[in-house]
């Protein structure tokens, strides 16, 4: 029974370590061009990621687990399925975890209550997810976590709170070099111009977005509006 029970363990530490890499290459893979194929490859892997997962959580590993969680987070919210990726959250999220771990599903837990339309919800998980990103000085968690919260306060109708987060994380993606991030700020600038009904300002971002500084974020448009209805994903994305 030991030795069952110690190659069961090897086969599962396997599985684990195929999961963390093919969810690291997932998250790169799904905001770029071959989106399409990430979502079928996320897809067929499914199973895998949540038998890892299950294993993980089980031995209280959240900083793995959390890796592979974070890689995800597109595929739950371009496929709608924000209720999966939030259940993994809370289970992540009630282990002892580091700062670091703690602020990346702090993250994917705001965006996908956002996608639901709990934005009350979001905004909590959200600011604590960049102030304990700040602590750590992770610059790409915390543009990541202003560029949703600028979605948050956009569907929330604060306006003047959404276009300072959407310019900040903006010069931050920018400063990163993360052009899907860099779109989707200038996307949201140009929704919050729109909103107040500033059609030129909305023009200048949109101009940016369309020469190419968005083109590598298939994820944009994926939010809900004010009344939490879900609005369409970007043209033809997860389809």
């Amino acid at each position: 029974e030991l030795t069952a029970a110690g190659e069961r363990d090897d086969a599962m530490e396997g599985l684990v370590r195929y999961s963390i890499f093919e969810a690291s290459l997932a998250a790169d893979g799904l905001i770029g061009s071959e989106q399409v194929e990430w979502l079928n490859q996320v897809r067929e892997d499914i199973e895998t990621h949540r038998s890892a997962l299950a294993w993980l959580i089980e031995r209280g590993r959240s900083i793995e687990a959390a890796d592979i969680v974070k890689g995800l987070m597109f595929f739950w919210v371009i496929r709608g399925h924000a209720t999966e990726g939030l259940r993994w959250c809370e289970q992540i999220l009630s282990l002892p975890s580091p700062p670091a771990a703690e602020s990346q599903m702090l993250l994917v837990s705001g965006t996908l209550s956002y996608t639901q339309g709990r934005l009350g919800h979001a905004r909590v998980a959200l600011t604590r997810a960049r102030a304990l990103a700040q602590e750590a000085r992770d610059a790409h968690v915390v543009a990541q976590t202003e560029n949703a919260l600028g979605h948050v306060e956009h569907a929330a109708g604060n306006l003047d709170a959404a276009h300072d987060l959407f310019a900040r994380c903006g010069e931050s993606f920018r400063a990163l070099s993360i052009p899907w991030g860099a779109g989707n700020a200038l996307a949201g600038m140009a929704w919050v111009a729109l909103a107040t009904g500033d059609d030129g300002q909305a023009d200048r971002p949109a101009a940016q977005h369309d020469r190419g500084i968005g083109a590598a974020d298939p994820a944009l448009g994926y939010g809900v509006g004010a009344d939490g209805q879900r609005l369409g994903q970007r043209r033809g994305a997860g389809r």
